[in-house]
């Protein structure tokens, strides 16, 4: 998720997500803490309040480093997976960069190429499981229509 997000960062997204980010940080310190998160979705949202529940979800999931803040960094890679990744323009997109041959299927050596370059002692049979983790066909590959429903399952973890 993290190497899809920033390979689809663009200069127009991260100008955005700054400008979101400024309007909830109330004391321009770069850091959102709770209260200014709820403050910032009372403006957006007018009177509609989010349930305290919500709102503590919310910072869970996106507070990475558990220290009951929100960094910058954190606020982008929340932003990026749910705004951006999950549009099917973007999951082709992505997709297609995993799909080096372009054959409208990811095999377990293209996945290995794009994520394990750099880790060599993942052994060929990891890549191979991933890919029937996800692979509903049983193909040996994954194609479009399965690489979705894999980036929203992650997604959902």
């Amino acid at each position: 998720m993290a190497y899809i997000a920033n390979s689809m960062n663009t200069k127009q997204n991260e100008d955005k997500l700054l400008t979101i980010f400024k309007q909830f940080d109330s004391d321009h310190d770069g850091i959102l803490t709770l209260d200014e998160i709820r403050e910032g979705f009372k403006e957006f949202l007018g009177e509609q309040m989010l349930f305290e529940g919500e709102l503590n979800k919310i910072m869970q999931q996106i507070d990475l480093n558990r220290n009951g803040q929100i960094e910058y960094s954190e606020f982008v890679a929340a932003a990026s997976n749910f705004y951006q990744l999950m549009t099917e323009k973007h999951l082709k997109q992505a997709f297609d960069l995993f799909d080096m041959d372009a054959n409208g299927q990811i095999t377990p050596r293209e996945l290995k190429h794009i994520l394990g370059n750099k880790n060599k002692e993942i052994p060929d049979e990891d890549w191979e499981k991933l890919v029937e983790e996800f692979d509903s066909n049983g193909d040996g590959m994954i194609n479009f229509e399965e690489f979705k429903r894999m980036m929203l399952q992650l997604h959902n973890q």
